[in-house]
């Protein structure tokens, strides 16, 4: 047998193996190249996302504190709170249909202490007052939790020729995946 004849077989396993691994080493860099490229846009969607979340959430706030301006601006409610002989059922009786009409998933009416809060809840019996915490957002905007739930609220102060009469609270039920958004 020649030399060729006998070199034949280790030659074509050497370059079949340089062939596999040249194949391994260009599959692996493929590889590693499209996954960076997901995790890159994965981690890009993750921070649009989020802007787009607080966008919503500040447009969220907005309109929940332009309702309650313009409830704590209404007559009803000023009335309400500004009669010195109101009482809570009939304030009740009125929050009620305020809350129905204007959708709202929580309502509260505080007055100058002449009555306990009237809050009002979609779906759920009426709190009492300790189970709110707090009874108003910090600074007027953010979440409480009541009966359970939490809830991105908006309060704003009645007010009725300068003198504060009391506060309209309302806000939304939110989820536990917004909160986990809105704190991450």
């Amino acid at each position: 047998m020649n030399l060729f004849n006998r070199i034949q077989p280790r030659i074509i396993a050497a370059v079949m193996s340089i062939l596999v691994l040249l194949t391994l080493a260009v599959t692996w860099v493929f590889v590693r190249a499209v996954r960076e490229n997901r995790i890159t846009d994965a981690v890009e969607g993750m921070k649009r996302g989020a802007d787009t979340f607080r966008t919503l959430h500040e447009h969220r706030l907005r309109e929940l504190a332009g309702r309650a301006m313009f409830l704590a601006s209404t007559p009803k409610i000023i009335a309400a709170l500004g009669t010195a002989d109101m009482d809570r059922p009939t304030v009740q009786l009125l929050g009620e249909d305020i809350r129905k009409e204007g959708m709202l998933d929580m309502l509260i009416i505080e007055g100058r202490g002449r009555w306990d809060p009237v809050f009002l809840l979609k779906d759920a019996t009426v709190p009492e007052k300790k189970k709110i915490s707090p009874p108003r957002p910090p600074a007027g905007r953010g979440f409480i939790h009541v009966e359970g739930r939490d809830v991105l609220a908006v309060s704003e102060p009645v007010e009725i020729g300068g003198e504060r009469f009391g506060y309209v609270t309302l806000g939304d039920f939110v989820g536990d995946s917004y909160l986990l958004a809105f704190r991450s």
